[in-house]
C-alpha cells in the first residue's frame, strides 16, 4: 500500500520499509443519504459498478452500517466485504451502487409510485398503471 523508503534513504533497525496488505477481499463503502437510511438493512443486497470496470457488475450484501451520520454531509456509511478475484477491486475506486431491498408490507400486493406521479383531482387521488 505504501512505500516508506527511497533509493538513497538511511535506514535503521526497526523502521518499517513498506505497508502491505491483502487485497483478496476488501470492503467496499457506499454513502446512505440520511433520507434514504429507511430502506437500507443490514443483509440487504447491492449491485454496484466501478466506473474504471466498464461493463462489469458486482453484487453483495451490507454486513455493517455505521450508526453515526456525519453531520456535516448527513450521510452514514455502508459497508460490503466482498471476494477480490483477480484483485481488480483497488483500494480507493469510486462506485455506484443500487439496494435491492424487499418492501415490507401487510398486504401481498403493493404499488409503489413517487409523489410527483400522484393526480390530485380533490376529494381522490389517481395514479394511472401502465
Amino acid at each position: 500500500m505504501e512505500k516508506k523508503v527511497n533509493l538513497g534513504d538511511y535506514i535503521s533497525r526497526g523502521m518499517p520499509l513498506y505497508e502491505i496488505m491483502d487485497l483478496s477481499r476488501v470492503w467496499v463503502l457506499f454513502d446512505v443519504y440520511e433520507s434514504d437510511m429507511s430502506w437500507v438493512r443490514v443483509g440487504s443486497q447491492v449491485a454496484f459498478t466501478i466506473s474504471s470496470l466498464p461493463g462489469e457488475s458486482f453484487n453483495g450484501q451490507i454486513s455493517f452500517i455505521d450508526p453515526v451520520i456525519n453531520p456535516t454531509t448527513r450521510v452514514a456509511t455502508a459497508r460490503i466485504e466482498i471476494g477480490n478475484r483477480g484483485g481488480k477491486l483497488k483500494p480507493e475506486m469510486f462506485a455506484n451502487a443500487v439496494v435491492k431491498t424487499p418492501l415490507r408490507s401487510g398486504k401481498k400486493e403493493s404499488l409503489m409510485v413517487p409523489k410527483s406521479a400522484v393526480m390530485w383531482t380533490g376529494p381522490r387521488s389517481v395514479v394511472y398503471e401502465k
